[in-house]
């Protein structure tokens, strides 16, 4: 059980592909998305394109063509489609799918068909060494010759004045519109792949099996190289901005380079040759297609974000939607396939510039609030939309709370003090009096006084406005942390001078809890706070009484031991070591469960607010969820770097995780097995068809709930496409 319930959530926390486009019968070559995102188009070796709505339900089937379909595209208006083929010609079809013409002439297969910018005009390439333009009704206008090597590509300017063609012949050719050879780009040398103006029109782009691309001006003068690449190119183009250029090789990377051919960054992960990479429309995101079966998204400066496995073939290229929500993948496997460019179930909370060391749900669930190394707090809506910047501190953030009693934010920081903050973010005092960084700030439960502790070796009491009330001396070295009693009657201190100390309300010592042999890293009291457990670098935790009384002490770690946690109901410790393991105790102090799986030093442990999970995080990039015997239950992945905590919402339905890699992100978790049915039956795209549960041995009819839940095959729209498929089909 354990492990299907980790199978299951794994999948559905990682779940980004949507829908498998399958009925093609040779290799997916292309694929493309309506300029309004309303229909799909691929295109195949087995001699056909195919059209499909948004959801994958297929529409159409484009036939007529003799051999391989090799490009596809819709009209700029997104009213017609354009196909061309190894079989010499290119095809103009309505949007149901209908043949309108054929453009023959060409005497080699045509390698691309594309429509100029204002849909009246049509550019073909081929293996014949030339270029034709034709109009909209299929008439040949001009032919463009003067290559002695096959045309890779042709394209229009942005403005649809000017032409650009490629060629094996290793050069480029610019065209005026009437068929007028402008200029002749010379100076690759190997066979040119692709070729494409800039966004203005002013610049033009060329890639070329020379392992090379290059920058030229509208005249033909080559302005700047891109050296780098250890193997031919296989793609170039331009951002959306024209500021960026973006390149793939089959020597298994992509390349993001400046304008000007400067470096940016070299995105590393595919096992084979890179086919195609593309900037979504916002600059935002970057997605690369490989031989190695993958495609790979990656942040705009070329960090890796997902892999999107699931193809069993080379993915020839990849695309996103017009709103970049959703990404268009096509592959050798015969296949295309839709995916969430971020599943449903993640949102991650992007704008901090250095590591996140703390995260947190505010009352309600609704908003999140995170602390930064940057100086800066953050506040964010749950779908990660940010609220507000909380600057003002000079320093890195260490942690960040809200008390709910004056319904503030308080911060602390580095650079010696603590801020409170309005629930929108606006400044309201600062806490000015320690002499070294401060290690944390909390708020009492039922008051509204503050506490801080300092590396300076003090702790210090504040009242709601900032003004200090008492100074709690004694430590001989830095204090880690210092929080009230459950019952706001005590405070409790831990330092590195290897005590924790228990003061009265007043801040006046009453006793030192002494016996750690090293750094105490943590103390925490439990529910009831009639308990207390330390931890130390000693890798050893230690349990006392509320009077101080050591009552056991907790040993079977190799190492350091950052912190401990009781469960709600105060019958379970749980601690985090950076011997990459988490344990599980009684309150008597008997080892109960070591959670195993974690590859580095797990940073934090929690329990859910029911005290039926547990949650870990890691150096090694990863947080788990394990059931309340320390079975392993899920792996949330995604992160780039060390995961510094975790915490679930209070209602334990998600997750926050913050990361070294300035980043946070919220996941969905699953309280019973019923919510997780609940929750693949709703997010899976499709059911199986009667053909395909007779093949499983499964009863021909469905379950109700696809048909219920409007689930594909057994949906409105997809059985008006097959009436209408039947009526239409040869």
């Amino acid at each position: 059980m354990h492990e299907t319930w980790r199978a299951a959530q794994i999948g559905l926390q990682n779940q980004r592909e949507r829908k498998i486009l399958s009925g093609h019968t040779g290799s997916v070559l292309g694929a493309a998305f309506a300029p309004d995102g309303s229909a799909i188009l691929t295109f195949s070796a087995d001699e056909t394109a195919r059209l499909w709505d948004p959801a994958g339900h297929l529409l159409a089937i484009l036939r007529g063509h003799a051999d391989i379909v090799t490009s596809g595209a819709f009209a700029p208006d997104g009213g017609r489609i354009l196909t061309a083929s190894d079989d010499k010609t290119a095809r103009l079809w309505s949007r149901d799918g209908r043949q309108l013409l054929i453009m023959q002439g060409h005497t080699g297969p045509i390698s691309s068909a594309v429509f100029a910018p204002g849909g009246d005009r049509i550019l073909t390439a081929s293996w014949d060494g030339t270029a034709r333009l034709w109009d909209g009704e299929g008439t040949l206008l001009f032919t463009l010759q003067g290559h002695k090597g096959v045309v890779t590509s042709a394209v229009f300017a942005p403005d649809g004045d000017t032409i650009l063609t490629a060629s094996t012949d290793k050069t480029v050719r610019v065209w005026h519109h009437d068929g007028t050879l402008v200029a002749i780009l010379q100076g690759h040398k190997g066979p040119i792949v692709s070729a494409v103006f800039s966004p203005d029109g002013s610049s033009i782009l060329t890639a070329s099996t020379d392992k090379t691309a290059r920058v030229w001006d509208r005249n033909g003068k080559s302005a700047i190289k891109l050296e780098g690449h250890t193997a031919p190119l296989s793609f170039a183009a331009f951002a959306a901005d024209g500021i960026r250029i973006l390149t793939a090789s089959a020597d298994g990377t992509a390349r993001l380079w400046s304008s000007n051919g400067q470096p940016i960054a070299v995105l590393q992960g595919h096992t084979d040759k890179v086919n195609s990479a593309q900037l979504s429309a916002d600059g935002g995101y970057i997605l690369t297609t490989s031989d190695d079966a993958t495609a790979r998204l990656w942040d705009r400066e070329g960090k890796a974000l997902a892999t999107l496995q699931g193809h069993a073939g080379l993915v020839y290229n990849a695309v996103f939607t017009p709103d970049g929500h959703r990404i268009l993948t096509a592959s050798f496997d015969k296949t295309a396939r839709l995916w969430d460019r971020n599943p449903k179930r993640q949102v991650t909370l992007q704008g901090h510039a250095a590591p996140v060391k703390s995260a947190l749900f505010l009352p309600g669930d609704r908003r999140i609030l995170t602390a930064s190394d940057d100086a800066t707090a953050r506040l964010w809506e749950d779908d990660g939309e940010l609220v507000a910047t909380l600057q003002g501190h000079t320093g890195p953030v260490t942690s960040a709370g809200f008390g709910t009693q004056m319904s503030a934010i308080l911060t602390a920081s580095v650079d010696g003090t603590a801020r409170l903050w309005d629930r929108d973010g606006r400044p309201l005092a600062t806490l000015q009096g320690h002499t070294g960084p401060v290690t944390s700030a909390v708020f009492a439960t039922q008051t509204s006084d503050i506490l801080t502790a300092s590396v300076d070796g003090t702790a210090r009491l504040w009242n709601r406005d900032g003004r200090p009330l008492a100074t709690l001396q004694g430590h001989t070295g830095p204090v880690a942390s210092a929080l009230f009693a459950p019952d706001n009657g005590r405070i409790l201190t831990a330092s590195a001078d290897g005590s924790a100390r228990l003061w009265d309300r007043d801040g006046e010592p009453v006793t030192t809890l002494q016996g750690h042999l090293d750094k105490v890293t943590s103390a925490v009291f439990a529910p009831d706070g009639r308990r207390i457990a330390t931890t130390s670098n000693d890798a050893t935790a230690r349990l006392w009484d509320a009077d101080g009384r050591l009552l056991a002490v907790l040993q079977g770690h190799t190492g350091p031991i950052y912190g401990a946690v009781f469960a709600p109901d105060g019958r379970r410790i749980l601690t985090a070591s950076a011997d990459k393991t988490a344990r599980l105790w009684s309150r008597e102090g008997k080892l109960l469960a070591t959670l195993l799986g974690h590859s580095g030093k797990i940073t934090k442990a929690a329990f859910a607010q029911d005290g039926d999970r547990i949650l870990t995080a890691s150096t090694d990039g990863t947080a788990r969820v394990w059931d309340i015997e320390g079975k392993p239950l899920g792996r949330l992945e995604g992160h780039t770097g060390s995961v510094n905590g975790a915490v679930f919402s209070q209602d334990g339905g998600r997750i926050l995780t913050f990361s070294a890699d300035g980043t946070a992100r919220v996941w969905d978790s699953f309280m019973k097995s019923q919510d997780l049915v609940d929750r693949a039956k709703a997010d899976v795209p499709r059911c199986l068809t009667p053909e395909q549960r007779l093949v499983y041995y499964l009863p021909a009819e469905p379950p109700t709930w696809c048909r219920s839940m409007n689930k594909w095959p057994y949906d409105v729209a997809a059985q008006t496409a097959q009436a209408h498929y039947n009526d239409v089909k040869p």
